[in-house]
Parts: structure tokens; C-alpha cells; sequence
């Protein structure tokens, strides 16, 4: 009896660990927002919907300028990779208004773009003119 109290703690435990606190936040909404971003922009609001991870999508495109969109979301899966000959990199973050680009880990996820994204995009472009 004693071991199956002991499993029940334990199963219980696991899943109260699990549990994160429902708290919506508020983001800064765009279609292509321009960057450097300017919250100013008349193009950029807040949102007003309830949301937990603010949303930022980033497309590069050889020989134009970025096009980025930001969005509050429900549910967010940070992503980098090239598509179609562009590189796609989407960032979520979960505290209000983090989508302007200046915070903690938007930067460093500037670093794996360079890494992940733009050296094998270069490399496959040196490949393709072989």
C-alpha cells in the first residue's frame, strides 16, 4: 500500500508541474511591419484578443527587403528554415508587447538565423551556380 501511495505522489507531482497559469497578454499586431520595427507606425496596433504567445514571422527573400508580420496567437512553435528559396524564421515569446524584436531572445535567435538559415541558404546558392 505504502508503494502505491508513493506511485500516486508521484504521478500527481508530475502533473502539477505541468500546470502553467492561464494569463493572456497583450502584442503588437502588423502585416509587414517594417524593420527596424516602429511601434509608432500607423501600420501597428496592440491586440485586443486574448492570446499567450506573441507572434513574430520573418520571410527573406534574396535581392528584397524583409517582410515581417506580428500577431497575438494561441499557440506558437519558434521555427527557422528556408522555403521556397526564402528563409522563413518564426519567433513566439509569452510576456506582453515582446514581440518588438529588442527583447532577450529575439537576439538570440538572431544568431541562429546566421547559423541554421542564411550559411546553408549561401551554400545551397554557391551549389546551384556550379
Amino acid at each position: 500500500m505504502t508503494a502505491t501511495f508513493i506511485i500516486v505522489l508521484i504521478i500527481l507531482f508530475t502533473f502539477l508541474i505541468q500546470i502553467k497559469p492561464v494569463q493572456t497578454i497583450t502584442c503588437y499586431t502588423c502585416i509587414d511591419c517594417g524593420d527596424p520595427f516602429d511601434s509608432s507606425s500607423p501600420n501597428v496596433s496592440q491586440s485586443l484578443a486574448s492570446c499567450y504567445y506573441c507572434y513574430k514571422l520573418t520571410v527573406f527573400m534574396a535581392y528584397a527587403p524583409r517582410y515581417v508580420i506580428k500577431e497575438c496567437v494561441q499557440t506558437c512553435t519558434p521555427t527557422n528554415g528556408i522555403w521556397g528559396g526564402s528563409s522563413l524564421e518564426i519567433d513566439c515569446c509569452t510576456s506582453s508587447l515582446c514581440n518588438n524584436a529588442l527583447g532577450i531572445y529575439f537576439q538570440y535567435t538572431w544568431k541562429n538565423r546566421f547559423l541554421f538559415t542564411i550559411i546553408p541558404s549561401l551554400f545551397i546558392t554557391l551549389l546551384s551556380t556550379i
